[in-house]
């Protein structure tokens, strides 16, 4: 495998040297599309179909890609060409390209192309065709593991994008229930009119955050009751405040959810970042005017 060719944005490399920039998106947020494609004696299967899905992924997670069909093909054949390979399967794989790292990403991004092949052996071609499967059943968690910290943020990404777009600075998730689970990338908390703190119980919606976890303490240190559990998106409609958690927002207020209007004044989250502050710097708390 080390002795094949790649393709990489336009050059056919040993695949040894076959790199993309370490801020390639697709390496750092799994922001990127793939398709394979089987090839059996120099005849591609299916490989309209292939186009038109893949088509259909970079449509829906806007990526801004280019090249033709027909380009695609003939890069696809001279692969396999150029590696001597007439039965074997091509990778594609097309990320939205390199940026500096951040979930917002600018407009004018150019998409990296990456093509890698593998040779199919008569002996694999007989196991697929005739050789039954033992399979074992297990529930659908694929799209259950939020409290995992992967790179695997396109679903976050595509939010994020679409709040800019309409005029925000960030969105938050709700579940099937109507119960809302965390922000884009940072964990979610609302104050109840008689002061009592919320955020959402720990599961597999939510992403278990380190600030989170250290502000619990914090908030239980101050005397403040705090309650874990399902926030309802009615509960929004009456908290006096709202506030996000972050290793980088650390205890950032919300004045706006949708059409509702958070009071203007936040105590709770200002106390709270400020006891988050002195858990690492005692009483000289940095960032004085953090909510200017």
């Amino acid at each position: 495998m080390s002795s094949y060719l790649a393709y990489v944005d336009g050059r056919f490399v040993p695949m040894p040297y076959a790199k993309t920039h370490i801020t390639d998106r697709g390496y750092q947020f799994a922001d990127a599309a793939y398709e394979v494609v089987t090839y059996i004696n120099g005849i591609a299967l299916d490989m309209d179909a292939h186009l038109v899905r893949l088509h259909r992924t970079l449509d829906a997670m806007k990526i801004n890609f280019k090249m033709s069909d027909r380009a695609l093909k003939i890069v696809m054949r001279t692969l396999l060409e150029r590696n001597n390979i007439q039965t074997g399967s091509v990778y594609l794989q097309i990320s939205r390209g390199v940026a500096p790292r951040a979930h917002i990403y600018p407009d004018d991004m150019v998409p990296t192309v990456v093509m890698t092949c593998a040779r199919l052996t008569q002996k694999a071609l007989y196991k697929n065709a005739h050789v039954p499967l033992k399979v074992k059943t297990m529930a659908d968690k694929r799209h259950l593991h939020c409290d995992l910290k992967t790179v695997g943020l396109m679903p976050n990404i595509l939010a994020l994008r679409l709040a800019r777009e309409e005029g925000f600075d960030d969105a938050i998730f709700i579940d099937d229930k109507g119960h809302i689970t965390e922000g884009t990338s940072w964990n979610f908390w609302c104050v109840s009119q008689d002061n009592i703190i919320k955020t959402r119980f720990l599961d597999e919606r939510i992403l278990h955050g380190i600030t989170r976890q250290t502000l619990l303490g914090c908030a239980k240190d101050k005397g403040y009751d705090v309650v874990e559990g399902a926030i309802s998106y009615e509960e929004l409609k009456t908290a006096k405040e709202a506030f996000a958690t972050s290793a980088t927002k650390f205890v950032r207020s919300i004045s706006v959810i949708d059409d509702i209007i958070l009071p203007a004044s936040y105590p709770i989250a200002d106390s709270l970042r400020d006891a988050y502050m002195q858990v690492f710097f005692g009483e000289n708390i940095p960032f004085e005017g953090l909510n200017d």
